[in-house]
């Protein structure tokens, strides 16, 4: 990791991580900020992908969240309390099916996007659609 100052703007540069066998290699990431470059940066620039990912499993790929209407900010306030907890238990339940090896049980895709969410979700309704009842735990297999 690298950075350099000029002006009001900074660089932060990070080197692909080294590439496992089979696998592609990851760009480099090259990021203009007006925040300082260093290590801090890159971070925020990688939390930056989980929180994309958030935002398209609460809209239109998991609980359509935008389709709501919902306008009374106590209604909406209960509700991201609901999905906030629904989420983590699917995020959990995806990484679960991932660990164990059955995630081509609900992604064929040789080459997958899925998010872990996603794995989870369809991992739930496979079960309802197969009659058994999902196992909820509250303690994370992270």
């Amino acid at each position: 990791m690298t950075g350099w100052g000029w002006g009001a703007y900074s660089l932060s540069l990070s080197n692909a991580p080294q590439v496992k066998r089979g696998k592609k290699e990851a760009d480099p990431w090259y990021i203009i900020t007006t925040d300082p470059a260093g290590p801090q940066v890159l971070y925020l620039y990688a939390v930056r992908g989980w929180i994309d990912q958030m935002f398209r499993d609460l809209k239109g790929q998991g609980f359509h969240l935008d389709q709501t209407r919902l306008e009374d900010p106590t209604r909406l306030d209960r509700l991201m309390l609901v999905l906030a907890l629904i989420s983590w238990w699917l995020l959990d339940l995806g990484i679960w099916v991932d660990r164990l090896g059955l995630r081509r049980r609900v992604d064929r895709a040789k080459k997958s996007k899925c998010s872990l969410f996603m794995i989870g979700l369809r991992w739930l309704k496979r079960m309802l659609r197969l009659d058994t009842i999902p196992d909820v735990r509250w303690v994370p297999v992270l």
